[in-house]
C-alpha cells in the first residue's frame, strides 16, 4: 500500500508573486531519505472553452514563452488569492475577450503536474451568445482571436497540431459534457 512521504524540511529558494520554489527534504515510507526534492508552487490557473449555440468556439494563438513557439490556448488565467475559480474564470475571459458570459460550467479540475507542482487547473464551459470579441488591450497579453467550430478544432488536436496539453484535456473534458448534456 502507498503511504505519503513524511516532510522532514522544506526551505523556499524563490519565493515572489509569480512562483514559489522551495527545497524540501523527505523521508520515505521505507526509511530512505531524499534530501533535494523540488516543488514548485504557483496559483491555480483556469481555462475557458467557450461555445456559441451553433457550436463555434474561440481560440487564441499566442506566443509560448516556455516552448518558444506559437501555439493555441483557449482564454486562461491565474485564480488570485482567495478568489473562487469560477468568478476567476468570468473575469479572465472578460478581460481577455471583451465577451459577457451567459452560462458558466465547471467541466473538471486538474491537476498541472502532481509529482513537483502544486497548481490546479479549473475548466469551465462557457455558453455565448456573440462572437464580437476583441482581444486584451494589455500590453503583456499579445494574442490573436480565431473562431473555429468545435469539431474542427477537435480535428487540429487529433492531428497533433495543438500541443498544450490544458487545452487538450480543456477540450476533451468539454466534448464530454456537450456529449451529455444534448
Amino acid at each position: 500500500m502507498i503511504e505519503p512521504w513524511k516532510l522532514l524540511e522544506s526551505e523556499y529558494i524563490i519565493d515572489n508573486k509569480w512562483i514559489r520554489f522551495s527545497s524540501r527534504k523527505f523521508q520515505l515510507p521505507n526509511g530512505v531519505t531524499i534530501t533535494d526534492y523540488y516543488v514548485v508552487e504557483k496559483p491555480d490557473i483556469i481555462v475557458v472553452v467557450p461555445l456559441t449555440y451553433d457550436r463555434q468556439t474561440l481560440v487564441m494563438r499566442e506566443f509560448e514563452r516556455g516552448v518558444m513557439e506559437v501555439g493555441f490556448k483557449f482564454p486562461a488565467g491565474r485564480v488570485k488569492k482567495d478568489e473562487d475559480p469560477i468568478d476567476a474564470a468570468q473575469r479572465e475571459f472578460k478581460e481577455e475577450t471583451g465577451i459577457s458570459i451567459d452560462k458558466i460550467i465547471a467541466v473538471g479540475t486538474l491537476d498541472a503536474d502532481p509529482g513537483w507542482l502544486t497548481t490546479k487547473v479549473h475548466v469551465f464551459v462557457a455558453e455565448i451568445s456573440t462572437q464580437d470579441a476583441q482581444a486584451s488591450s494589455d500590453p503583456q497579453e499579445l494574442f490573436e482571436i480565431e473562431w473555429r467550430s468545435f469539431k474542427s478544432f477537435g480535428e487540429m488536436i487529433s492531428r497533433g497540431d495543438v500541443h498544450n496539453i490544458f487545452v487538450v484535456a480543456a477540450y476533451h473534458l468539454a466534448e464530454k459534457y456537450l456529449e451529455t448534456s444534448e
